[in-house]
């Protein structure tokens, strides 16, 4: 005969308890009124949208309204479905060609995500890595980017890390998916526009002519007065033909006996180690010997009777003499 009742669909999930999530309020879909229905009759729920990924179970219970004809269940055993998680995308772009000292940086785009079961944007993170130098499949980690959090689809920088060796760097990068919706990911070893070269710098160079001028006295002295003693000193003039002003360079009392030769010839170096002549200039020597020994007199030379000029010509600027 006719009858008539309410029709109540659930919804278990995901990963339910059949056997307990009937009885639970939140998991009810609609509420069906079912009247002067017969025997057959379809009856069907209100459209519902699943915000997480996983296994679900529909249920049913119908409560008759007349008299005598008890409740009737389904527990769903043979209405469930799953709900497959998202697999996201991800491509990304490195920097390409830089010489040593310089700045490389990997940009991942990441795409497809799915949004969280609570409605905001796939989290997780992404990881990069670099590899090499040189090394073809990815064995040898050079650096290690800090996760960089995720905020749904977009581009994700690694952030800048200078290498120290040249060579070819490769990058991956490595999302970590959000679960339930959201599945992990990574970029492959050799993914093109993977790759970094560091190349090395380039150096420039000039070059620049350095004097260091010296001299050398030559004393002698006859028989019967013994042999030479007391010191030499050399003074070094610039552009000053007359020796009248302060000398540029002078050496201090060199004494003869530390020179070559025997007692009575002697040679003496002026020894200059430190002053460079860089530039165009006429050098002047005045050279004295101060006798040690009152059976010797003193000697002085006669100024720019020894003389020389430099004329430089370099290669290119020269920053500075060394």
């Amino acid at each position: 005969g006719d009858w008539s009742g309410v029709l109540d669909f659930y919804l278990c999930g995901p990963t339910p308890d059949i056997t307990t999530c009937t009885s639970a309020a939140g998991h009810k879909i609609d509420s069906v009124s079912v009247s002067d229905g017969t025997a057959g009759v379809t009856v069907y729920s209100a459209p519902t949208t699943v915000t997480a990924a996983g296994r679900y179970c529909w249920s049913a219970h119908f409560a008759s309204d007349i008299q005598g004809i008890p409740d009737a269940w389904d527990d769903g055993t043979n209405e469930c479905f799953d709900v497959m998680p998202r697999d996201p995308a991800i491509s990304t772009i490195a920097t390409g060609t830089v010489e040593i000292g310089q700045q490389i940086v990997d940009v991942a785009s990441l795409s497809g995500t799915s949004h969280r079961p609570d409605g905001s944007p796939a989290g997780g993170t992404i990881t990069f890595r670099v590899y090499g130098p040189n090394s073809a499949n990815c064995e040898l980690t050079a650096w290690t980017s800090s996760p960089i959090a995720v905020t749904g689809d977009g581009d994700y920088s690694s952030g800048a890390w200078t290498p120290t060796s040249v060579g070819t760097y490769r990058w991956r990068a490595f999302y970590s998916g959000d679960a339930p919706n959201t599945l992990p990911i990574a970029g492959n070893c050799n993914d093109a526009d993977e790759t970094s070269g560091v190349e090395p710098l380039q150096p420039t160079m000039t070059t620049a002519q350095i004097f260091l001028p010296n001299d050398v006295a030559h004393i002698t002295v006859g028989a019967g007065g013994g042999d030479l003693s007391g010191g030499v000193q050399f003074f070094l003039y610039l552009d000053d033909s007359s020796c009248a002003g302060a000398a540029d360079w002078s050496s201090g009392v060199i004494s003869v006996a530390s020179g070559t030769g025997t007692g009575r010839d002697r040679y003496v170096n002026s020894g200059n180690t430190s002053f460079l002549v860089t530039a165009d200039h006429v050098l002047s020597w005045l050279v004295r010997y101060i006798s040690g020994t009152p059976n010797h007199r003193n000697v002085t030379a006669v100024c720019h009777a020894e003389h020389s000029t430099v004329t430089i010509v370099n290669d290119g600027t020269f920053s500075s003499a060394p």
